[in-house]
């Protein structure tokens, strides 16, 4: 079988990550790339969540 290459965007990776089940893509693709901007999203959006109050 050809290897399928896969980008992710934002969205499924942050509502995978709500359900704890980011595995779901490794099983399914294997490698998932996430791009520069995709990654910074994630973080900006981490450290927001972590210093709401």
């Amino acid at each position: 079988m050809d290897s399928v290459k896969v980008v992710s965007n934002s969205s499924p990776l942050i509502n995978l990550s709500k359900i704890d089940r980011l595995d779901i893509l490794e099983k399914l693709y294997g490698k998932v790339f996430i791009p520069n901007a995709v990654f910074e999203e994630l973080i900006l959006m981490t450290w927001i969540a972590a210093n709401q109050k």
